[in-house]
């Protein structure tokens, strides 16, 4: 799922959220993903965890935002 305004993200920033199972975490492409940094962890209720935490609900892995936007990309208004 991707979120923006997810506690500890700052104003107008996005992630992906995910569980991390051990499939996930066993993926080769995740662990490169992971190594590149800007995760952080989060509890149940999305809120965010030290990095040393022992065991995260969830990843989120923050996705920066585009240089410019595609060509025909419109904002969806709020629901």
């Amino acid at each position: 799922m991707l979120f923006s305004e997810l506690p500890g993200l700052a104003p107008g920033s996005r992630a992906v959220v995910l569980r991390p199972t051990r499939e996930l975490l066993a993926r080769a492409a995740t662990r490169a993903r992971i190594a590149e940094g800007d995760i952080t962890l989060h509890d149940l209720d999305l809120a965010p965890l030290p990095a040393d935490a022992p065991a995260p609900a969830f990843l989120a892995i923050h996705v920066a935002p585009p240089a410019m936007l595609p060509e025909g990309c419109v904002a969806q208004g709020q629901r």
